[in-house]
C-alpha cells in the first residue's frame, strides 16, 4: 500500500501578475448593440456612432447600420493574473496541480474623443466576466495520465444588455427578466497512454455535465454540441 508518507519530492511554483494598461486614441471595433447605445447616450448626436446609423428618408425608420473600426479617445484595463503549478510523486504514481485565475478591476471605454467624460464600461458584459479561473488536476502512471479539468466564469450580462443597466439584484431595468447569465462551472476529462516512443492514445469528455450556451449565444462558453467525446491516436516516425 502506499500513502501520503511515501511522498518522495514535491515541485511548486506560484506566478502573479498585475497590469494597469492604458491605450490613447485607440481603434476599435464594435458591435451593432455599441453603435445605438452610444449613438443614444453621447451628449450630442454630432458623434462618430449615428452616421452609422440609417434611416428611411420618408419614414425617419430604421433601415440598417455600417459596421467599422471607430477611433476611440481611450481604452483601460486593470487587474491581477496568478497561476500556480503543484507537483509531487507518491511511489510510482505522479500528481500534478495547474490552476490559474483572472480578477479584472476596470474595463472602460472611452468611445467619443470630443468627451473624455463619456464612459462606456464594459466590466461583467458577454465575455468580459470580473473573475475567472481554471484548475486541472492530472495523475499519471507508467505511461498513462487522468486530467480532469474545471472553467469557472463569474456571471456576465447577455448579449445587448449594457451592464450600467442591470440592476442590483441582477434585473435589467427595461425587462422584468433577468439580463444575466449566472456564473458558470465547465468540466472536462482527457487520458492518455503512451504504448511506447511511437504510439500514443488519447481521448477525453468535454463539457461532462452538457452545459448550453447562453441563451444570447451560439457557442459561448460551450460548444453548441453539448457533451463531445474524442478518441485519437498520434504516431512519430
Amino acid at each position: 500500500p502506499w500513502g501520503l508518507t511515501e511522498q518522495r519530492h514535491s515541485r511548486s511554483g506560484l506566478h502573479r501578475i498585475y497590469y494597469n494598461i492604458q491605450i490613447e486614441d485607440a481603434i476599435n471595433a464594435v458591435n451593432d448593440q455599441d453603435i445605438v447605445d452610444n449613438c443614444v447616450d453621447a451628449a450630442s448626436i454630432d458623434n462618430q456612432f449615428c452616421p452609422l446609423i440609417s434611416r428611411n428618408p420618408n419614414t425617419g425608420g430604421f433601415t440598417g447600420l455600417q459596421q467599422v473600426l471607430l477611433n476611440f479617445a481611450r481604452q483601460e484595463t486593470a487587474g491581477v493574473e496568478a497561476s500556480l503549478r503543484y507537483s509531487f510523486d507518491l511511489g510510482e504514481h505522479g500528481f500534478t496541480l495547474n490552476a490559474s485565475g483572472n480578477w479584472v478591476d476596470k474595463l472602460n471605454d472611452f468611445p467619443d474623443p470630443g468627451d473624455l467624460t463619456f464612459i462606456d464600461p464594459e466590466l461583467g458584459e458577454i465575455q468580459r466576466p470580473e473573475f475567472a479561473a481554471r484548475g486541472a488536476l492530472t495523475w499519471d502512471w507508467k505511461g498513462v495520465s487522468l486530467t480532469w479539468s474545471t472553467t469557472w466564469f463569474d456571471r456576465m450580462a447577455l448579449r445587448a444588455v449594457e451592464i450600467e443597466d442591470v440592476g442590483p439584484d441582477g434585473s435589467a431595468t427595461f425587462s422584468p427578466e433577468n439580463g444575466l447569465a449566472s456564473d458558470t462551472f465547465i468540466h472536462d476529462i482527457a487520458f492518455g497512454w503512451k504504448a511506447n516512443d511511437k504510439f500514443e492514445v488519447y481521448g477525453g469528455v468535454n463539457n461532462i455535465f452538457d452545459h448550453k450556451p447562453f441563451i444570447t449565444e451560439q457557442a459561448y462558453p460551450v460548444s453548441p454540441v453539448g457533451t463531445f467525446f474524442y478518441l485519437g491516436v498520434r504516431a512519430n516516425y
